[in-house]
């Protein structure tokens, strides 16, 4: 029996058997199971990687009044695509994390292409210090990222 891949990759298999380790989306496709010479089953093969967040900063701090500051939560070498979401969570013990939008908080923007989420905040305020959570989803798993949000708090 022999599998083979109309992209020309070909291999002689065991008896009855077709085991794939993908090792990277290139090796993904459609699959045929030739025996003596007839094709015996066709078989399209996915390669799944779970997201993993790349190059993100742990804490950011702001001034009260501060005006466009962003986070940026980055997925690398996930397949197939991913869905960010973003949530806020207080500091202090027993504190829930809350999913947020900007229909949740007119002074956010979220913005989301591919494998790229930002959260943008403007007018920022000591009440906007917390911890923001970025998720990343996809069918083979997820990735999450916290980052601390603070403010250089100034007494007068």
């Amino acid at each position: 029996m022999e599998l083979y891949k109309p992209s020309g990759m070909s291999s002689v298999v065991g008896v009855g058997a077709m085991i794939f380790n993908l090792t990277s989306t290139a090796e993904a496709g459609e699959y045929m199971c030739i025996a003596n010479n007839t094709v015996v089953n066709k078989v399209s093969v996915m390669y799944l990687a779970k997201p993993i967040i790349q190059n993100t900063r742990k804490s950011v701090t702001f001034n009260d009044g501060d005006h466009d500051r962003k986070l940026t939560c980055v997925s690398d070498g996930s397949y197939p695509t991913v869905t960010f979401q973003w949530s806020r969570r207080e500091e202090g013990e027993n504190q829930v994390a809350v999913i947020i939008s900007p229909q949740s908080d007119p002074n956010i923007n979220i913005t989301t292409t591919g494998n790229n989420s930002t959260i943008l905040f403007r007018n920022l305020t000591y009440s906007m210090q917390a911890n923001y959570i970025c998720e990343v989803n996809n069918v083979a798993g997820n990735a999450t990222v916290e980052v601390r949000n603070k403010s250089n708090l100034c007494l007068y």
